[in-house]
C-alpha cells in the first residue's frame, strides 16, 4: 500500500506523535480528542485528572513504555527537570537508573 494510500485509514487511535516522540490515543468518552497515553495511564491509576502543572516522567527514558510501573507523576516541571539533570553523566548522556 503506497503511503498515499494510507492516509485517512483508522490507526486504531494511537500513534506516536512525529514532533514529541510520545504514543498519543483516542480516549474512550474524551470530549477534546487525542491525549498523550502516559497522562492518561497515570490519571486512571491515581483516578483523578492531572492538574496542569503535574508532570509525567518516563523512568527508563523510553517516551513510548507506558506501563504504570515505568511511570512517576511528579508536581512541577522544575522538578521533573532536575529529575532529568540526575539521570545524566558528567558529558550528559542519559544513565539508566
Amino acid at each position: 500500500m503506497s503511503e498515499k494510500s494510507k492516509l485517512g485509514v483508522w490507526q486504531g487511535g494511537r500513534f506516536i506523535d512525529k514532533h514529541s516522540g510520545y504514543v498519543r490515543i483516542r480516549a474512550r468518552g474524551e470530549w477534546y480528542g487525542y491525549r498523550y497515553e502516559h497522562r492518561y495511564v497515570i490519571e486512571k491509576h491515581i483516578r483523578r485528572r492531572l492538574t496542569k502543572d503535574e508532570q509525567v516522567h518516563h523512568k527508563n527514558g523510553i517516551k513510548t513504555d507506558n506501563r504504570i510501573e515505568n511511570l512517576e507523576l511528579i508536581s512541577s516541571n522544575s522538578k521533573h527537570q532536575s529529575t532529568h539533570i540526575k539521570q545524566r553523566d558528567e558529558f550528559g548522556r542519559f544513565v539508566k537508573a
